[in-house]
C-alpha cells in the first residue's frame, strides 16, 4: 500500500488513537455505523495540512464529509502516524474508513476492500533536473538505487521491474515517511539520486518545487482508493455510489468556462489568487488571507465547495481566468482600464493607494519632485507600473522592471536590505507588512487624493456570476465577516506585557491545575504557565478571532481529535492543550536535544509543524543548524515571510515574526517565573 498525497483538507494534528473504545466491533457495517451516528475515518495524523494550490478536484476530508452528511452522519477523524499502519488500525476496528487516497498492492487485496477510484494517477520515475546521465528507459536502471516508499505500490512495481528485466536494480525502501514528499525534496536537492512517486504527489510538489526531472513512466493509470473492510459491504456500496456520482476521475484535468449555472452544477467555485502574506496562505495548519476568506465567504453564499487556483506568476493569473482554470480572481487585483479590456470587475471591495515605501533610516521624502534620479522597481504587469509610466516623464526617475513572479513583499524586503532604492505597494500591502517589521516606510502616494479600486474580476460572458459576485460584495461590504477578516491580515496583535508574580509563590490563578497536569506530560508547570500566559493572560474565558478557547488557546477541532470536548472546564481545556503540545513534540525526532524539541513545538503549537518543516529545511540549505532554534531555525522562519523563500516551501508563506517572537517571550518568561518561583 502506499498513500497518494491527494487531499489538502484540514486533517488536525491528532494522536494516534490505537485504542478501539469498548463495543466497536472489528466486523461493523454501515447500520451500525449509523446507530452510533459517527463515521470513523483513519487519516494520517502526522500529516500537517497543506496549502492547496492547484485547485483540482475535492479533497479527502471534503468528499468524505459530504458522503457522511448525507448518510446522517458526523466524521470522527481517528490519527495514525505512519502509513503502513492505515490498514492494520482498520482491520483492528479503529475505524470505519481509510479516508486517504492509496494505490494498493495485491496482498492489501486479500486483507481489505477498496472502493471505486477516486482518481487514476500514475507512477513516475524521477531524477535531479540538469543531472548528467539519467536513465530515459528501464534498461538502464541496471546498478542505480531508486527511492520508494517502503510498502508501497511503487515498490511493488519496482519489484517486478527488477524480477523480470533489470536484476541489477537496486531498490531503496524509505520507512518512517507518509508520502514520497520527503524523498521528493532530497531528489530536488541532490541527496538521493532517483524516486519513483504518483503523478498526484509530483503534481503537488511541483507547485511550489521546480528541481525535479521526469524521466519515464513506470506505471499507468493506478486507481487511488479508500479501504474499508471485507465485511462492510453495504458501506463500500455506498461509498462506490457517491463516488461515482462525483465523477472524480475524468474531472481534474477538465478546464470549465461556463457560466454561474455550471459552477452550481458542478458544486465548485474555483478561485485565482497568491500565496502571500495578504492573500493567501496557512497559518497553524488552516487556511488564512484576506482574499482567500472573502472567497470562503463567496463560496458560501453560492452554496458551493471552494478550490483555490495559484498561477506560477500574477500575470497568468488573467490567461488562467481565460482558459477556464478559474472563475474568479481574487487577488488584490487592481482595477485598472487595460485589465478592464480582458476581464469584467465586480464592485470594489477595498480602495487604496499606491504608497512609495523606502527605508525608514532614510531622509523622508516629501514630495514627488524628489523621486528625480531615484530607482523604482516594481513589476512591468502590475498597476504601480503603468502608474510610474504616466509620471516617468515630468518626475524623472528610473523605472527598474522585475520579473512578474516577485512579489510586492518581496520588493519591500530587497529596499530594506539595500538591494532596492524605492518601490511602490497598495496601501493595504504595506498596512500589512508593517505589523511585523519596522525597517521601512510609506513616504507619500503616487497620486495624491486619489484611490485605486480592488475588485474580483470574472470571465467576460459570465454575467449570472459578475451579478453574483455584485450582489455579495454589496451584502459583506463592512459587515462583521468582512471586518473580522480584514482585523486579522491588517491589524499587528498586542503585544504581551510583561509577567507579574506573587510573593507568596503563585504566578496565576491557575498554578493548580498547572502542577496538577504539566509532570504527566514531562513538562514544568512554569513552563505551561509562561505559555498561558502568552496565549491568554490567564484568561481562561478568552477567545481569538480564528476560535482558539481557553487559558492555552487550543482550537475546539484539535482538542476534539485529542478526546477532549468539555472546553468550557478551565482544567479540561488546559489538559487539552497540553496534549497537543506532547504531541506536537512526539512528531519530532528523539535524538534532538530535549531544549531544542521544546522550542520546536512551541514555535509549531504558534505556526503549525508544516511552517517549522520548512524551516527546518531552509536552515540546513543556508548553511544554519537546522537543529537549533535560536540563530538559527528562528532565521529561517524569519525567511518564510520573503517571497524569494516562501515560492519554495511546501507549506508557503508563513507569518514567520510570531513564532520567534512567540518562543522568545514564552523562553524570558519562563525564565522569570523560575525566579519568581524556585
Amino acid at each position: 500500500m502506499r498513500v497518494v498525497a491527494t487531499g489538502h483538507g484540514p486533517l488536525a494534528l491528532a494522536v494516534a488513537v490505537l485504542a478501539a473504545a469498548p463495543g466497536w466491533a472489528a466486523d461493523e457495517d454501515l447500520a451500525a455505523v449509523r446507530v452510533r451516528g459517527t463515521l470513523r475515518a483513519l487519516v494520517l495524523g502526522d500529516a500537517a495540512a497543506e496549502l492547496p494550490r492547484t485547485g483540482t478536484g475535492f479533497t479527502d476530508a471534503e468528499l468524505l464529509a459530504e458522503f457522511a452528511a448525507r448518510q446522517g452522519l458526523k466524521v470522527e477523524e481517528v490519527g495514525v502516524q505512519r502509513s503502513d499502519a492505515l490498514l492494520p488500525a482498520l482491520l483492528a476496528g479503529k475505524g470505519d474508513v481509510v479516508a486517504v487516497g492509496l494505490t494498493v498492492t495485491a496482498a492489501d487485496r486479500a486483507r481489505v476492500a477498496f472502493t471505486q477510484p477516486l482518481r487514476v494517477v500514475s507512477e513516475v520515475l524521477v531524477g535531479t533536473k540538469g543531472a548528467a546521465g539519467l536513465p530515459v528507459r528501464a534498461s538502464e536502471l541496471g546498478g542505480r538505487k531508486v527511492s520508494v516508499v517502503a510498502g508501497s505500490a511503487a515498490q511493488e512495481t519496482l519489484e517486478a521491474l527488477k524480477a523480470s528485466a533489470v536484476p541489477e536494480l537496486l531498490i531503496d525502501a524509505v520507512a518512517n515517511v507518509s508520502d514520497a514528499e520527503q524523498l521528493l525534496y532530497d531528489v530536488s536537492r541532490g541527496e538521493r539520486a532517483l524516486a519513483v512517486a504518483t503523478s498526484a504527489e509530483l503534481e503537488r510538489f511541483e507547485a511550489y518545487n521546480h528541481g525535479l526531472q521526469h524521466l519515464f513512466t513506470l506505471a499507468e493509470r493506478q486507481p487511488a482508493v479508500w479501504a474499508v473492510r471485507l465485511s462492510a459491504h453495504a458501506l463500500r456500496a455506498a461509498l462506490d455510489s457517491f463516488l461515482l456520482e462525483k465523477g472524480l476521475v475524468s474531472y481534474a484535468t477538465r478546464r470549465f468556462t461556463g457560466d454561474l449555472d455550471e459552477i452550481v452544477k458542478r458544486g465548485e467555485l474555483r478561485v485565482l489568487t497568491r500565496n502571500n502574506g495578504v492573500s493567501y496562505f496557512l497559518e497553524g495548519g488552516q487556511p488564512r488571507g484576506f482574499d482567500y476568506e472573502l472567497a470562503s465567504m463567496l463560496a458560501r453564499q453560492l452554496k458551493v465547495r471552494l478550490a483555490m487556483v495559484v498561477p506560477p506568476a500574477h500575470d497568468q493569473l488573467v490567461p488562467w481566468l481565460l482558459e477556464g482554470r478559474g472563475d474568479v480572481i481574487a487577488a488584490s487585483f487592481t482595477v485598472s482600464p487595460d485589465r478592464a479590456q480582458l476581464v469584467d470587475f465586480s464592485q470594489p471591495y477595498l480602495q487604496v493607494q499606491e504608497m512609495v515605501v523606502q527605508r525608514l533610516a532614510e531622509t523622508r521624502l516629501t514630495s514627488l519632485e524628489q523621486l528625480k534620479g531615484r530607482r523604482i522597481s516594481v513589476r512591468p504587469g502590475s498597476s504601480y507600473a503603468r502608474t510610474l509610466a504616466r509620471l516617468q516623464p515630468r518626475l524623472g526617475f528610473t523605472l527598474v522592471s522585475v520579473a512578474e513572479d516577485v512579489e510586492t513583499e518581496d520588493l519591500i524586503d530587497q529596499m530594506a536590505s539595500g538591494a532596492a532604492d524605492l518601490t511602490v505597494a497598495d496601501s493595504h500591502i504595506l498596512q500589512a507588512e508593517l505589523t511585523w517589521r519596522q525597517d521601512v516606510v510609506g513616504a507619500l502616494p503616487l497620486e495624491a487624493g486619489s484611490k485605486k479600486d480592488i475588485a474580483f474580476a470574472v470571465r467576460v460572458g459570465n454575467p449570472k456570476l459578475l451579478s453574483a459576485v455584485n450582489a455579495f460584495v454589496k451584502r459583506a461590504d463592512r459587515g462583521l465577516e468582512f471586518n473580522l477578516a480584514y482585523r486579522r491580515i491588517f491589524e499587528a496583535p498586542q503585544d504581551v506585557a510583561p509577567p507579574r508574580g506573587d510573593v507568596k509563590g503563585a504566578v496565576s490563578p491557575y498554578d493548580d491545575i498547572f502542577k496538577k497536569l504539566a509532570p504527566r506530560y514531562g513538562f514544568d508547570w512554569r513552563l505551561t504557565a509562561a505559555q498561558a500566559y502568552q496565549e491568554s493572560r490567564f484568561n481562561p474565558r478568552a477567545r481569538s478571532r480564528e476560535g482558539a478557547v481557553g487559558l492555552l488557546q487550543i482550537l475546539p477541532r484539535t482538542a476534539k481529535s485529542l478526546g477532549f470536548s468539555r472546553l468550557t472546564d478551565p482544567e479540561e481545556c488546559t489538559h487539552a492543550g497540553i496534549a497537543f503540545l506532547a504531541e506536537l513534540m512526539g512528531q519530532l525526532e528523539p535524538e534532538l536535544a530535549l531544549q531544542q524539541r521544546v522550542r520546536f513545538a512551541l514555535a509549531a503549537y504558534n505556526v503549525g509543524l508544516g511552517h517549522l518543516t520548512d524551516a527546518r529545511r531552509l536552515a540546513a540549505e543556508r548553511g544554519l543548524d537546522r537543529n537549533r532554534w535560536f540563530n538559527n531555525v528562528e532565521k529561517a522562519m524569519l525567511d518564510l515571510q520573503k517571497p524569494v523563500y516562501y515560492r519554495l516551501a511546501r507549506y508557503g508563506y508563513a507569518r514567520g515574526s510570531e513564532p520567534v517572537k512567540y518562543v522568545s517571550q514564552i523562553q524570558t518568561r519562563y525564565e522569570q517565573y523560575l525566579a519568581l518561583v524556585p
